[in-house]
């Protein structure tokens, strides 16, 4: 019974007599990975589609006359290989029902409208659409894109095309030699002040990214059907629809023109640079400026980047030829996934076949893909943290980051596992399938415990410079030329020793001036001792007042002789001048408390090191220091001696502390008061060894690997990821 209704429904099917395929279609044959595919397009819903060769054949029976079983027998007479039946036949049809591409009868077109109401989360999605995303239509600008493409056709030839990146490198040359106007620049991209300047700058870029698209499409016989103006988040840019793009047969073309907005940014940008270093300031340079930015940064951070669906990625598509690559990646990688971890076959699977070397490129793409994506919303927990902080609520901010990073996760795991579950075929061999992974499982845990607490050490990699726990910078008070030098480099030298001479033309003018005052002073004072002893009176009543007029002028004097001696410089300590060539300042002129020479005690150096507040719990008092130095790449062993409590002002902070690798030593940047408010330091004290004292000068520097207290391979994980998501050292 059941064996004759089966007959009877094949009998039914084969005397079906499927839809005519619309003869408005436009088919365009392509060459993609050495097979032959058909692009078709609909011009009334100006959408597009890709059919196999095969299938390609098979639509273009699609009659109206022919039954099912007809459409099959004649398939089958040009791929004798590839037998279909009539069920065969009835299911292609409902794939052309579902892309809209045979002629429905009218009952049945309005019985595909559909009637049910959509949900809330549906409607509210399209509500912010409407808002953020509004599209005005204005023209059919082909005809119009034809005269300019015929008067600059000289852009999209390969002469065109070797100027404008000789252009773009003379550009990159031309920053180089103006270097300096970038530090010279007050305008601040993300300032308050910016945004106007910005908002227009993304409209006109964003506008010529579209009209570069549409030239491009245009120029290589696509046909550009709307162009018109796009509200994106509020802002106004132009916007085309050059989805014609998908019929053209050559494959350098299509990726011409999806490069043709990252070629037209990299022009303005290049252009705008020009103006910015020209135009005096302004308005225009400002202007100028965000568009050299805008036109540069976003192109090769966003448009050209293929993890994301914009330029790059189409460009990628087609130089692998794999159309949709993303959703083909995912949905491959899922199904794997899915079959190595729970032993579900998933359907979609099947029907890809694909090969090997694509199931490599799908792996690496959907592992990029997710990886960039987590790091978008990384930042996006970021901002939601630093938002809240300002405010005083981090707690709050913090758990939205990590709620938002987890979500993220989250949907991740569920697109994964979620399927199997639901599926009805999962369910039958589920119980022996998930026995065999149970194992797998088991035992992978088991390892992961036993590695996670595996006993390990913490480090601490960090740079340190040397000073002197004992030492005197010899300088002057007046200043001076160096006039005579009683010493030479590395000498030792005891406290008390005169080291040089400087000559000040001002101290000794100075010197002269209360010289001769005092001499003035003490005429007038004997005359009037003399006067005074001859006379009675209001002469004697100012006696004192002379008296102390002579002191003072005396007190002048003393200054002006001692600021003379000083002059001459002494040594406060014992040790040794460290100065590499000290004939080398005679005659050389020093400001007031500039250091002239250094005296340094070569058996109390040590190295100072800068330790956050979370490497303060793990380094201690005692633990091993393996350090290699910079200048010459010898290796030495010594303890920490001890960790200061005081946290470090940036003043205090020697420059070679802020260069890890060597280099010129900068100025310490201005950032590093911020970085400090963040994460406070204090420092650490590591004495030298002895066999190093007599060859270390201060201001060396050293790469140290500080062995810290003893833990386990989860705690030092755990601290890890902590500061890496939280984006902050402990507290």
């Amino acid at each position: 019974m059941i064996k004759q209704e089966v007959v009877n429904q094949i009998k039914k099917a084969e005397n079906i007599v499927p839809y005519k395929l619309r003869t408005d279609l436009l088919f365009q044959k392509q060459i993609f990975n050495n097979k032959t595919y058909y692009v078709v397009k609909d011009p009334l819903g100006l959408t597009y589609c890709r059919l196999p060769h095969a299938e390609a054949i098979l639509a273009g029976l699609f009659d109206g006359k022919r039954s099912a079983e007809e459409i099959a027998q004649n398939y089958n007479k040009y791929f004798p290989h590839k037998m279909i039946s009539a069920q065969d036949v009835l299911q292609f049809l409902d794939l052309l029902v579902s892309r809209n591409l045979v002629i429905l009868p009218t009952d049945v077109l309005l019985s595909k409208i559909p009637r049910r109401r959509d949900s809330f989360l549906q409607l509210l999605v399209g509500f912010f659409l409407k808002i953020f995303f509004i599209k005005l239509p204005l023209i059919h600008p082909s005809r119009w894109l034809d005269r300019i493409v015929r008067s600059a056709w000289w852009l999209w030839s390969p002469q065109g095309v070797v100027i404008t990146i000789c252009f773009w490198i003379w550009t990159l040359f031309f920053l180089f030699l103006h270097r300096s106007a970038f530090d010279t620049n007050q305008i601040q991209f993300f300032s308050a002040q910016n945004i106007f300047f910005l908002y227009i700058a993304t409209a006109i870029d964003k506008t010529l990214h579209e009209f570069g698209h549409a030239t491009t499409t245009r120029r290589f016989g696509g046909e550009i059907h709307e162009m018109g103006v796009g509200f994106f988040f509020f802002i106004p840019v132009g916007y085309v629809d050059a989805s014609d793009s998908w019929i053209i047969t050559d494959k350098k073309a299509r990726i011409f023109i999806a490069a043709a907005g990252v070629y037209t940014e990299l022009i303005i940008a290049s252009v705008a640079a020009h103006l910015w270093i020209l135009f005096p300031l302004g308005m225009a340079k400002n202007l100028a400026f965000n568009l050299m930015v805008t036109a540069s940064v976003t192109t090769l951070f966003f448009n050209l980047n293929p993890l994301m669906k914009f330029d790059g990625y189409y460009v990628l598509v087609d130089l692998l030829e794999i159309p949709n690559l993303r959703e083909k990646a995912f949905a491959y990688c899922t199904a794997k996934i899915q079959d190595w971890l729970l032993g579900y076959k998933n359907p979609q699977l099947l029907k890809m076949k694909v090969n090997k070397a694509k199931g490599w490129i799908f792996f690496v793409y959907s592992t990029l893909a997710l990886c960039y994506m987590f790091y978008l919303i990384h930042s996006l927990g970021k901002v939601l943290f630093n938002g809240f902080k300002q405010v005083g609520l981090e707690n709050i901010g913090a758990a939205l980051s990590f709620f938002v990073e987890m979500a993220f996760v989250g949907a991740v795991v569920m697109k994964v596992f979620l399927a199997p579950f639901l599926s009805p075929h999962f369910f039958p061999g589920f119980s022996q399938t998930l026995k065999k992974r149970l194992k797998g499982f088991g035992l992978g845990l088991i390892v992961l415990c036993i590695l996670l607490v595996f006993p390990c050490r913490e480090k601490v990699k960090t740079v340190a410079v040397v000073r002197s726990q004992l030492g005197q910078n010899v300088a002057s008070a007046d200043g001076g030329v160096v006039k005579e030098i009683w010493v030479r480099s590395g000498q030792h030298v005891k406290a008390g020793q005169a080291l040089l001479r400087l000559d000040n033309d001002r101290v000794e003018m100075d010197l002269q001036l209360a010289r001769m005052d005092l001499a003035m002073k003490r005429i007038d004072f004997s005359s009037f001792e003399y006067s005074s002893r001859r006379r009675e009176g209001k002469e004697k009543e100012s006696a004192p007042m002379r008296s102390q007029d002579l002191q003072a002028t005396r007190k002048k004097f003393d200054l002006a002789l001692k600021r003379k001696e000083e002059l001459m410089l002494k040594s406060t300590i014992d040790g040794v001048l460290i100065n590499p060539d000290i004939e080398s300042i005679r005659g050389k002129y020093f400001r007031p408390g500039e250091t002239i020479l250094k005296i340094r005690n070569l058996e109390r150096y040590y190295f100072i090191v800068p330790l956050t507040q979370a490497e303060t719990r793990i380094v201690f008092p005692g633990a091993e220091v393996k350090g290699i130095w910079i200048s010459s790449g010898k290796i030495f062993h010594t303890v920490v001696q001890k960790i200061g409590q005081k946290m470090v002002e940036r003043s205090e902070i020697p420059p070679g502390l802020l260069i890890p690798y060597g280099g010129k030593i900068p100025v310490i940047p201005v950032t590093l008061k911020e970085q400090q408010e963040k994460n406070p330091y204090v420092f650490a004290f590591i004495p030298l060894s002895k066999e190093d004292q007599s060859l270390i000068l201060e201001d060396m520097r050293a790469k140290l690997i500080i062995k810290g207290k003893r833990t386990v391979l989860a705690e030092k994980l755990y601290r890890f990821f902590t500061t890496l998501l939280i984006s902050r050292q402990e507290d």
